[in-house]
């Protein structure tokens, strides 16, 4: 069950994304945002993308990677949507970390986003150790989308989604950590060091990344 706190942290973290959307667009299709960088995990390359609420800089707070689609983009042509992961500091939790996909209305304005979570249902305030992969949460049918902005419910399905947005404008897509600030994080940071973020055909692998 989401608390008032965690619709707030969500909000929080949707405002953030809608604001930095407009620079995403010029370094289509991946760029960074945030507290994200690359490090070296077990002599292989992650990106670490941390939620870090002791940090007086705001920019510290939230972390994430984000796909700038390169040409026309609706929900229901969003055929992969997956990644690699693994905790570094705290746990799963407070809707952290997620893919959430900015709904367009056609010309280019935001309507809102549907949430796709990462772990295990209904909590998803997962603490396992070691890489995991998300497989492909498309047509999961699972509870774990949020359709909450756009006219649905918070438990829905890839099914539910579709029927409400399916023939909607993708207008970005971001990987999000933002989770610093609730009980399943370590002294105020949620770290989670992710790789091989895929949307369909793109694939954003830490090898070589900058931000």
């Amino acid at each position: 069950m989401k608390s008032a706190t965690g619709r707030l942290g969500l909000l929080f973290a949707a405002v953030v994304a809608l604001v930095w959307t407009g620079a995403a667009q010029a370094a289509a299709p991946w760029s960074a945002f945030g507290n994200a960088e690359s490090v070296k995990v077990d002599k292989d390359w992650a990106i670490a993308l941390t939620s870090d609420l002791s940090s007086s800089n705001t920019d510290d707070w939230y972390g994430g990677v984000a796909f700038s689609p390169r040409k026309g983009l609706t929900f229901s042509g969003i055929k992969q949507l997956s990644a690699d992961y693994m905790l570094a500091a705290g746990t799963l939790g407070g809707g952290s970390p997620r893919f959430q996909i900015n709904i367009g209305d056609g010309d280019g304005n935001f309507v809102g986003n549907v949430f796709v979570y990462l772990g295990t249902p209904p909590n998803f305030m997962d603490d396992t150790q070691g890489w995991q992969s998300s497989g492909n949460l498309i047509k999961a049918t699972d509870l774990r989308y949020d359709t909450s902005q756009v006219g649905g419910t918070f438990y829905d399905d890839y099914a539910g989604a579709v029927d409400l947005v399916g023939n909607a404008e993708v207008l970005g897509i971001q990987l999000v950590v933002d989770g610093g600030w609730g009980p399943w994080a370590d002294g105020g940071v949620q770290s989670v060091f992710v790789d091989d973020v895929r949307v369909n055909n793109f694939k954003l692998s830490a090898k070589g990344f900058k931000k």
